[in-house]
């Protein structure tokens, strides 16, 4: 039982952080870069051979282009890589994750593979496969397949990232700040970079700390005072297809929480590619045919006496 708790802590702290999966029947797409990766990066034709174009300053409002391609995307993979450090007084929790997903936008559907490890333990490892009703978790060490109760699918689709699950919408948080970005082209790539410190950057923050602060009803009074010492935003876009190809994001916040001082940085990197491409996601029989349904808050009580 603990198994299958810890594997669903993981998805949503996963998805609150806001991270291209092999070839197979179950919807994962082919040949898709390393995390950290796009296929852009061995140069402009994906040869290795490089360029040697100079850059060129661009307009920031462009990356509004780059907002309205992904909106027309039917489907998109994703790698997704986490490094993530927190403090609290004298405690310090170090957290890697690597995350790959499938994602067809309507009707919904989502594969997700995901690999974390938390303060040096044993690695978490599982498969995922969702749609607007269902919900199933398969545990890649012990073998065991969960499938969430109905009336949770909403909420567990609530904690995933714009990032994650529409990055022309991740995009549309950096229009408030055009007049501070700075944008160029070069070798096919616009990169638009932003660095930003202080406080006031709720909208961007929302996503990436949701994981730690929850549904606290004071969430928005957490974010409203956060201390931005260092948010650095870039995202890459393909100049011909107006297509997001990467966000990377380093952060180090210092939040208040319970009166108690919280340090949160991150580096985050979101890889993009095979728009357009992905196949019908479907759950393995294997997943429905022996799949549990969870303990209730009852269940664990007994367990845990």
């Amino acid at each position: 039982m603990k198994k299958w708790t810890i594997a669903l802590v993981s998805a949503v702290l996963l998805a609150g952080l806001t991270a291209c999966t092999d070839s197979g029947n179950n919807g994962k797409t082919a040949d898709k870069p390393e995390a950290g990766q796009t296929n852009t990066d061995k140069g402009q034709n994906g040869n290795g051979q490089g360029n040697t174009e100079s850059a060129v300053k661009g307009d920031p409002a462009s990356i509004k282009e780059a907002v309205q391609a992904s909106a027309e995307a039917k489907s998109f993979s994703l790698a997704m890589n986490i490094k993530q450090s927190m403090t609290q007084e004298a405690d310090l929790i170090d957290m890697d994750s690597r995350m790959k997903l499938d994602i067809i936008k309507q009707p919904f559907a989502m594969y997700q593979n995901v690999v974390m490890n938390i303060g040096g333990e044993e690695d978490t490892k599982f498969d995922a496969y969702m749609t607007d009703t269902e919900y199933f978790a398969h545990d890649l060490i012990t073998e065991d397949w969960t499938k969430m109760p109905k009336e949770s699918i909403a909420e567990i689709k609530a904690t995933f990232s714009k990032m994650q699950t529409d990055p022309g919408a991740e995009l549309t948080k950096l229009t408030p700040y055009l007049s501070q970005m700075k944008a160029e082209e070069k070798d096919g790539k616009r990169v638009y970079s932003v660095n930003l410190t202080g406080t006031g950057y709720e909208t961007i923050l929302d996503d990436l700390v949701k994981g730690l602060i929850g549904d606290r009803p004071d969430a928005d009074a957490i974010l409203k005072t956060a201390k931005v010492q260092k948010l650095q935003y870039t995202a890459t876009v393909d100049s011909a297809t107006k297509l997001p190809q990467q966000i990377h994001i380093l952060t180090d916040v210092v939040l208040t929480v319970d009166g108690k001082m919280i340090g949160l940085k991150q580096d985050i990197k979101a890889d993009y590619s095979g728009y357009n491409e992905v196949k019908p996601i479907a759950v393995p029989e294997e997943g429905r045919k022996n799949a549990l349904l969870p303990p209730t808050e009852e269940e664990l009580q007994d367990i845990q006496q």
